[in-house]
């Protein structure tokens, strides 16, 4: 039986193979899993008005990270990190959040780095606010999001300072049917790069993770808020 892939399925199955012979399973693993995402994502249940919109935007951000990762694997030096973080929110949006993400990309003249990953992570979300009761409830949130990476390091030896952007776009995966945390994110950040053994480092960023949100008001009249909440992040990671 003949099975139609979409083009985005074939072109992040392509590059899944590419990065297999280049830089091993978990790279591969990876890929396949947003290939996976890609055909899930065409299959969710959105308003209809908001169909078109909605699947152009997630295909995309899928293909701009694809392409991304293509353009890596042939750099001078292809580069992965492991990363784990947490924070605060600095807005009433959301309380604090917590995560782990995975990233591949390549380096040129050891300063310039383009990439693109995707992670997990986990937050407290505002589900909704209300003028007549005067309550506020929050809501655990199982996020993944999936992003595009561009880096800059301000020296090329030692320690080394550098700055740092993600764009990309959050998938809420939990129970609840009210996805309110889910769209488009962006974390630009500073850091320090601390050499370690041969082309494994040590790094640290402090950053601002701006996401999409929104929330249920009950009052006269009943309304969705919709807005963007920050959290301030503090990442530790590991190149190699």
């Amino acid at each position: 039986m003949f099975t139609a892939w979409t083009d985005s399925s074939i072109f992040a199955a392509w590059v899944s193979h590419d990065l297999y012979q280049r830089s091993g399973i978990v790279s591969a693993t990876l890929l396949l899993g947003m290939t996976l995402f890609i055909g899930a994502g065409e299959r969710t249940k959105v308003a209809p008005d908001d169909v078109l919109g909605y699947m152009s935007m997630k295909k995309g951000i899928f293909m701009v990270i694809l392409l991304l990762v293509t353009m890596s694997v042939h750099s001078q030096n292809v580069e992965q990190s492991l990363e784990a973080y947490g924070g605060i929110s600095i807005d009433s949006y959301s309380k604090y959040s917590f995560g782990t993400s995975y990233e591949i990309g390549g380096t040129w003249n050891d300063r310039f780095h383009l990439g693109g990953g995707a992670g997990f992570r986990y937050t407290e979300a505002l589900y909704y606010t209300s003028s007549l009761t005067h309550d506020k409830s929050y809501d655990g949130k199982f996020l993944i999001p999936v992003f595009a990476r561009v880096s800059v390091n301000l020296t090329k030896e030692g320690v080394k300072p550098f700055l740092r952007c993600d764009l990309g776009y959050t998938f809420d995966v939990g129970q609840n049917k009210n996805k309110n945390t889910e769209g488009l994110f962006f974390h630009p950040a500073v850091g320090v790069d601390i050499s370690t053994s041969g082309k494994s480092s040590l790094y640290f960023a402090l950053g601002l993770n701006v996401q999409h949100t929104h929330y249920q008001h009950f009052g006269v009249p009943t309304e969705t808020v919709v807005g963007y909440t920050s959290n301030l992040i503090l990442s530790i990671g590991m190149k190699f």
